[in-house]
């Protein structure tokens, strides 16, 4: 979906958007809140640990693995996979060749189970509403997996990173957090526009010329939009540098914008909703173990997010 335009883009998206209609997501919101309960029942006996093994990572891969219907000894190995996918750059050819090779032959295998064995689940729920003429093909199912797993764990995964990042980075905001709740959901419009999950879109290309404010931009070439740039153009943001989560900014674009718009973007509210209301209520005097600014990125053009988290869970 992310590589087409219409018509292409128009039936793929058909076929996946009802199963991330907000309301169906919202049926996801005892089991997500279950998950965490679980994740963060296991932090009781400590003082300090590192959030995004803690609970960051394990949640939204554990919830969007279920959705699909990949079994949870397999889950290890997505997270394996995912740092050179998106960011190959990085990485090098061949851990990027290794880790493609490996999650396209995992996919693969997975759609042609579930072609002879259909389950309660996203997947066979796609090969069901795809049966026909417009059916998908064996490489949509796959290219279908690895956007779903990929794009739809990591950038939650960084969403819940960054948000407890900035939240402990500035009490005033917590506190206000904490004692108005009903602010929790503004809030996490104000931490994906404040430190979003993405920094770029992948690149696009120019059908013709165009000028942007000045400069020109020729046809064919290649295109990224900055996404955290835009959600602090002084022109739309006079105050972007500043975290206020009393929803009264602007509507931001970290899910992208336009046919592009993230999919996922309910089930990723609801889970960073759930993750960060339920950490900050269960343990009031949580602070950083290290300064806010000095917390290692992950190297990515595409992604923004945290390599570490460590926090002390009790004052």
């Amino acid at each position: 979906m992310l590589n087409n335009d219409p018509p292409m883009h128009t039936r793929l998206r058909k076929l996946v958007m009802p199963s991330f209609s907000r309301r169906k997501v919202e049926r996801l919101i005892p089991r997500i809140q279950q998950m965490t309960d679980e994740l963060l029942a296991a932090l009781d006996g400590e003082d300090s640990v590192d959030l995004i093994p803690a609970l960051a990572y394990p949640l939204p891969i554990g919830v969007i693995c279920e959705l699909i219907g990949i079994a949870e000894e397999d889950r290890a190995d997505f997270r394996a996979w995912t740092p050179p996918v998106v960011s190959p750059g990085v990485f090098g050819f061949d851990e990027f060749q290794e880790a493609i090779t490996a999650l396209l032959g995992f996919s693969r295998d997975l759609v042609r189970s579930r072609r002879h064995d259909p389950r309660d689940d996203l997947l066979s729920d796609l090969i069901r509403a795809g049966e026909g003429e417009d059916g998908l093909t064996d490489d949509e199912l796959t290219s279908m997996i690895f956007l779903l797993v990929v794009a739809g764990h990591e950038t939650t995964v960084n969403l819940i990173g960054n948000g407890v990042r900035a939240l402990l980075a500035h009490p005033d905001q917590l506190a206000r957090l904490r004692e108005r709740p009903e602010l929790l959901e503004p809030a996490i419009e104000e931490l994906l526009r404040y430190d979003g999950p993405v920094q770029s879109t992948l690149s696009y290309r120019t059908t013709e010329p165009i000028d942007v404010d000045g400069t020109k931009i020729p046809a064919d070439a290649a295109v990224f939009f900055a996404l955290m740039a835009a959600n602090r153009d002084p022109h739309v943001f006079p105050d972007g540098d500043t975290l206020d989560i009393s929803g009264e900014a602007p509507a931001h674009i970290a899910f992208g914008h336009g046919i592009h718009h993230c999919v996922g973007a309910p089930l990723a509210r609801i889970e960073a909703r759930i993750a960060i209301g339920t950490l900050i209520e269960r343990f009031p005097g949580m602070r950083l173990a290290a300064s806010a600014e000095g917390l290692g990125r992950t190297p990515s053009v595409i992604i923004n997010g945290l390599s570490a988290l460590p926090v002390h869970l009790r004052a």
